[in-house]
Parts: structure tokens; sequence; C-alpha cells
């Protein structure tokens, strides 16, 4: 049996599968990052919409503004994700016509947190709150909160809604 000259055996090797240069493994990953970073968006997700909400669907091309959020639905109100207050104590009607009290005390607190922050940098406090509320919510209840923000310093209120395909 004859010997196999090295030079054979790297050829047999090298052919039977061929790798890829790292220079254009490199040029590649390049260009995918690039795209990525190209198709992302700037504005980022601002809000996030509470696990089966619907939104009221509208025609409104204003996006929304980083602000105070508050969720509503037929059970809870909730403010930036985390204060949950239950619907019914909200409805009993103690306090002033349309102030629900426990969110009143939560927006003070946080009108007075956002001011010393606007402050430090030199820049008015705008009081905006966003209000995501599911379209099946009560008016009655909707009005109160929004008594409740107006009442609270948080004068400019939005109200969030989904954008409708038809114009």
């Amino acid at each position: 049996m004859p010997a196999v000259s090295r030079s054979k055996k790297h050829r047999a090797r090298s052919s039977s599968g061929e790798m890829l240069n790292l220079t254009s493994m490199m040029d590649m990953f390049t260009i995918i990052l690039v795209f990525l970073l190209k198709s992302y968006s700037a504005t980022g997700k601002l809000i996030s919409i509470p696990e089966g909400y619907t939104l009221p669907e509208s025609i409104a091309e204003e996006v929304p503004v980083l602000a105070v959020n508050i969720s509503v639905d037929d059970e809870y109100i909730m403010v930036d994700d985390a204060l949950r207050i239950k619907v019914d104590q909200c409805r009993r009607g103690y306090g002033p016509p349309y102030i629900i009290a426990p969110l009143q005390q939560v927006l003070l607190e946080k009108a007075a947190k956002q001011k010393l922050v606007v402050e430090k940098l030199g820049k008015p406090f705008e009081g905006e709150v966003n209000i995501i509320g599911d379209k099946d919510i009560d008016l009655d209840l909707l009005i109160k909160v929004m008594g409740t923000c107006g009442q609270s310093q948080f004068g400019k209120i939005k109200l969030l809604v989904s954008q409708s395909q038809s114009q």
C-alpha cells in the first residue's frame, strides 16, 4: 500500500467541508448589527398596556409621552404598574365628589417628587398623566379618575387609544 503524501491528506480534509473565512463572518455580523441598530425604534416602548385591556380606537396620531401612567379597569386602578386601588373603594363616595382619596394621595406624592427632579434640571413641572383605560370601563369611574388627576396637580391628561386603520 503506497504512502499517502501530506498534501493529499490536507486536500482531502479541506475539500470535505468548506469553512467560512473569519473576515467574512465578521463582515456579516457587522452588517446584521448595523441593520438592527438602524431598525431599532428611537422612542422605545414608553407605556406598557396591561394584559386583557382593549383600548378605544381613534385616528389620533399623537405619540404618547413619558408621564405618570394610570391604568383603569373594572376591578383596579393602578399607578405606574405598582399601586392597586380597588374600584369598589372608589364607588363608595367618601370625600369630595369625583375625588378618589387613595389615588389623590399617591398622585400628590408623585407630583412632589417630579417637581424636585425638574427643578434640579431647570425645567417647569408639566403635570402630565396618561390614562390607560379599558374601553368598557364605567364613564363615572373615568370622570372620577380624571377629576382626581386635575385636583392632584396633573392637569395635562391624555387618554391612551389604539390607532384605527380607517381614516
